[in-house]
C-alpha cells in the first residue's frame, strides 16, 4: 500500500529543518501527523512565518521533539498491515523521512521513495490538488498531513481515475 508523505520545512535553502511531516495511507484508514515542537523562527523564510507556521499548535498530540520523530514513526508504521511504499512529490519530502528514519526504514516499508505526480505536466496535478482544497475548504495548503491528503487525492483522481472511496472530515 502507498503512504502519501509531505514535510514543511524553514526555508528553501540547503541548511534547512524538518518542521512538520504528514503521512496518509492510500486506503485513507490510518494518518499521522508531527510538529517540531521547538523552532527557532529566525530560521525560517518570510514565506514559512507567515503560511506554514500558522498552522502549527493546533493538534497538541502532534508536538514532539525532533529526536522523537523516527521512534514515532516506527510506531505508527508498526500499527499498519502489510508491506508499503512511501510516495511524494518531492525529493525534499523524501530526504527529511530518510533523515528522521536514520536511513533505517522499518522491515514493513520499502527503502526507495516513488515519486508521484511527476508523469504529468506540472498543471494537471496542480489542478487536481487544488482541486483537493476546493472540496475540503477547511483544509489549508502547507499544512503537512493537509498536503499529504492531497497527495492522495490527486493520485487517486489521476492515476486510478477515480475519487478515493475513503475521506477524512
Amino acid at each position: 500500500m502507498l503512504i502519501f508523505l509531505d514535510t514543511e520545512f524553514t526555508a528553501l535553502d540547503w541548511e534547512k529543518e524538518l518542521l512538520s511531516l504528514g503521512m496518509v495511507s492510500e486506503d485513507g484508514q490510518h494518518h499521522i501527523y508531527l510538529e517540531v515542537r521547538e523552532y527557532e523562527e529566525k530560521d525560517c523564510s518570510d514565506f514559512t512565518l507567515e503560511v506554514v507556521l500558522k498552522h502549527f499548535g493546533k493538534s497538541p498530540d502532534a508536538q514532539c521533539d525532533y529526536s522523537d520523530f523516527g521512534a514515532r514513526l516506527r510506531s505508527w508504521f508498526a500499527t499498519l498491515p502489510g508491506d508499503h511504499v512511501i510516495a511524494c512529490d518531492s525529493d525534499v519530502d523524501a530526504w527529511f523521512l530518510r533523515l528522521v528514519l536514520q536511513g533505517r526504514f522499518p522491515t514493513n516499508v520499502r527503502p526507495a521513495v516513488s515519486a508521484v505526480g511527476r508523469e504529468f505536466d506540472g498543471d494537471e496535478w496542480e489542478l487536481s490538488l487544488a482541486s483537493y482544497f476546493q472540496s475540503h475548504p477547511h483544509r489549508s495548503r502547507h499544512h503537512a498531513l493537509h498536503d499529504a491528503w492531497a497527495l492522495r487525492w490527486a493520485y487517486h483522481r489521476l492515476i486510478l481515475g477515480r475519487a478515493p472511496e475513503v475521506d477524512h472530515d
